[in-house]
């Protein structure tokens, strides 16, 4: 092998490390909030499924509670960057839903998300129009 290879081989290979090096220093620079759309994701692609229950809303955050295995949950969803995917005011969602959960971790759960959402269409339902059995199958059709 002549000098001017090994030169170029060299070369080509400290370029090809650079480029790596950059596209992964710009790949950690996730922001919290595509750490957020990122977890919404994956629970609505993996998460199970379980009635709760809308106790206050603002413009930036639902509040829920619900129950999995016997174990009550009280949290919320910041729904600030959802506010498109939503057909009324959040004032007026207080409610049964559905919500979507982790079964590794029960406390990390959805209520909606950009694919999928457990609120009803018209923003309050009544009891008797949830429907479905705890398995996870939705049987009024009023999710979309």
């Amino acid at each position: 092998m002549g000098i001017e290879w090994q030169v170029g081989s060299l070369a080509a290979l400290a370029g090809l490390l650079v480029a790596a090096a950059v596209w992964i220093l710009l790949d950690y620079r996730t922001t919290p909030g595509k750490l957020e759309r990122a977890r919404r994701l994956v629970l609505n692609s993996r998460g199970r499924l379980a009635d709760g229950i809308v106790t206050e809303a603002t413009q930036n955050a639902i509040y829920y509670s619900y129950a999995i295995s016997g174990v009550s949950y009280n949290t919320s969803q910041d729904i600030s960057t959802l506010a498109s995917y939503l057909k009324s005011d959040p004032e007026h969602l207080a409610g049964p839903v559905w919500l979507k959960y982790a079964p590794q971790n029960p406390a990390n759960s959805i209520v909606i998300c950009e694919h999928w959402s457990g609120l009803p269409p018209g923003g309050v339902v009544t009891h008797a129009q949830v429907g479905g059995d705890r398995s996870g199958e939705v049987t009024t059709g009023d999710l979309h």
